[in-house]
């Protein structure tokens, strides 16, 4: 099994969202909230927005998703090939409700 460096959540977020992960389902603060839905559940998970994201952090955040090291990788070589590295082609999209000082509001 490889080791994975330590990422900014922008990378780990796009890397999820090609294995259908729901991008923010909500965020409070630093932390961004994702779901995805398998077969008759629903997966939930939050990854911190830190620049970067601490390895053992990444390690369970994979846990959550339940991918292995080298799926999370090829789901990174994929981002990397379609980036063309433009700036903001790696950032999540975030729905109307969270752009206003990084929150969604509950209502």
């Amino acid at each position: 099994m490889s080791k994975v460096a330590s990422l900014p959540y922008i990378k780990i977020i796009r890397a999820l969202q090609r294995d259908s992960w729901m991008v923010v389902v909500r965020q409070r603060g630093s932390h961004i909230r994702l779901q995805k839905r398998v077969e008759d559940e629903v997966l939930k998970l939050t990854v911190p927005a830190h620049r970067p994201v601490k390895r053992s952090t990444l390690s369970h955040i994979l846990k959550q998703a339940r991918l292995d090291v080298e799926e999370f990788l090829e789901l990174l070589e994929t981002d990397a090939l379609t980036s063309d590295n433009k700036r903001f082609a790696a950032m999540p999209k975030f729905p109307p409700s969270c752009q206003r000082r990084g929150t969604m509001s509950e209502g």
